[in-house]
């Protein structure tokens, strides 16, 4: 049997992907209305959490004082020294862990509301109860693989590290979260996961191009200043909260630099291209699980 000529794989495989996109897109119904305000809302409130997080653990350093001639202290004060700053540093560690926990269940609420609205699966206490278990855990990896980055990696490669974790991430996720949405079994999604390493082929193309996509939403939101304006609206919010306000015109501080990131994942061209490829990047795994 003569084999198929390289262009004609790849003609082939062009033709696949582009029936996968057309019927992918056909699903397309009012949901995106509420899909959109979800995500928006998830960011939100994930930014507001860590803002809010950020100063109470702030307005507790600025209360702790030291002895103003540290030479001075006893033997046994200076125990007690220590014994404070170590609970403090533990008090520290406690709270975050709760920020993150918090935030993975805000994200296993919402996010299992989004997948059940673009899956047309129906929603129950059932599904998203298990799909806070898998997002503990899966979350919570990526969370500690992030923390052992930061505090391992050298300083000239964290960027570059960080960059690779988020993106397979981001990669894995959207087979994870789909294949979950189809069986709801939290084992047989995590098996699911060794195709997108085996089939990698299928899904180097797409992510591509969805990449330079989102890239392109964030150029344009840019230009047509839309970018500024998310982030003027989302520091209004924010003060309304009770947050303090002048944080976000003070530079490059965490708390700006926190309403940054919102501000662009919280970008409607954004959640608007990420809703499209939500819809794609199941609808292909699906049908390269088939394969």
């Amino acid at each position: 049997m003569k084999k198929p000529s390289d262009a004609k794989r790849s003609k082939n495989f062009i033709q696949w992907n582009y029936h996968i996109l057309i019927a992918s897109f056909k699903k397309i119904d009012l949901n995106i209305i509420w899909i959109i305000i979800l995500d928006t809302i998830f960011y939100l409130a994930s930014g507001c959490l860590i803002l809010l997080w950020f100063q109470r653990i702030s307005a507790k350093i600025q209360s702790f004082s030291l002895p103003s001639d540290i030479g001075l202290v006893t033997d046994q004060a200076s125990q007690r020294l220590a014994d404070q700053v170590a609970g403090l540093n533990l008090s520290i560690r406690l709270s975050f862990v709760l920020l993150l926990i918090a935030i993975i269940f805000l994200a296993a609420i919402i996010k299992g509301m989004i997948w059940a609205k673009t899956k047309k699966i129906k929603l129950s206490f059932n599904l998203l109860s298990k799909f806070l278990a898998l997002n503990l855990g899966w979350m919570g990896l990526w969370f500690l693989v992030i923390y052992m980055a930061i505090q391992l990696v050298q300083q000239q490669l964290a960027a570059f590290f960080l960059f690779a974790v988020l993106f397979l991430s981001s990669y894995l996720t959207y087979s994870l979260y789909s294949d979950f949405m189809e069986n709801q079994s939290i084992k047989r999604s995590l098996k699911s996961l060794r195709i997108n390493f085996k089939k990698i082929h299928y899904f180097i193309v797409p992510y591509a191009l969805i990449i330079i996509f989102w890239l392109l939403s964030i150029f344009l939101s840019s230009l047509l200043r839309l970018d500024k304006l998310v982030f003027a609206l989302a520091a209004k919010l924010y003060a309304v909260t009770g947050l303090d306000p002048s944080f976000f015109d003070a530079g490059p501080s965490i708390e700006f630099v926190v309403l940054l990131v919102v501000s662009v994942l919280a970008n409607p061209l954004l959640r608007l291209v990420t809703y499209f490829s939500r819809y794609y990047l199941s609808a292909l795994a699906s049908e390269v699980e088939k394969l």
